[in-house]
């Protein structure tokens, strides 16, 4: 070994003895401000609950009037409800298939979707709110208060539900519950019948099944991220 080789040794030597240590300081670090970050965080939360205190009732009235209330809905319903799905993409675009899983995904809830608005104009049966009585429909009449079966947030919930059962297995009745908790809060805010929010479950869970056999168990299975492998020397 000349000298050039055993500078060249001993540089990497020192190298991969410095490592640990300077991984160790990065990750104090990191975790130091992450804590920072955390207590200013519940800080500021206390300081804001504490101050909504005086003012609960003043924001209560102001928000609940029936106009004021209906403004806010029409506002944020749909963000709101894009917000839940944009969560669901975040999750999936953290895994190594993450085409496969985005491909699968939008897949079935736009099938479902589709087959939920196609059947609302084809069907156009009255919301209970209407008074007129299950019985009643509108034909082909996408545009009209006729838009009761099948309920669309159900079957949107179905869909979620069962597609997250299907990435996380081990939780899916966490999310089945919650897909229930959905329809009840539809007949109970009697907006839809029970045989609306049924079919839209039947609906949700079949699209996404219809899905998972056209396209394929893997388009619906998380893989997480390989380490790099090394180098043979």
């Amino acid at each position: 070994m000349n000298q050039a080789e055993a500078k060249s040794s001993a540089s990497a030597a020192a190298g991969s003895a410095l490592a640990p240590g300077n991984s160790i300081g990065s990750d104090r670090h990191r975790h130091s401000k992450i804590a920072t970050r955390c207590w200013v965080g519940l800080s500021v939360g206390v300081l804001l609950t504490i101050v909504a205190w005086f003012f609960d009732q003043r924001i209560s009235d102001a928000l609940t009037t029936p106009t004021v209330r209906d403004q806010i809905y029409q506002a944020f319903a749909l963000p709101a409800a894009i917000s839940f799905y944009a969560i669901v993409v975040a999750i999936l675009a953290s895994f190594s298939n993450r085409r496969l899983l985005l491909t699968g995904f939008f897949s079935a809830v736009l099938l479902s979707g589709l087959l939920t608005h196609v059947l609302k104009f084809v069907v156009g049966r009255a919301r209970p709110a209407l008074g007129v009585g299950p019985e009643s429909f509108d034909l082909f009449n996408l545009l009209g208060p006729n838009q009761s079966f099948p309920s669309g947030h159900a079957s949107a919930a179905a869909t979620l539900a069962v597609l997250l059962g299907l990435y996380f297995p081990t939780a899916r009745w966490v999310f089945y519950f919650y897909a229930l908790c959905v329809g009840l809060e539809r007949i109970v805010n009697n907006r839809h019948f029970t045989s609306d929010v049924l079919a839209g479950f039947v609906i949700g869970a079949s699209s996404v099944y219809l899905c998972v056999l056209l396209l394929g168990r893997h388009y619906f299975e998380l893989r997480a991220h390989c380490p790099p492998t090394e180098s043979k020397r």
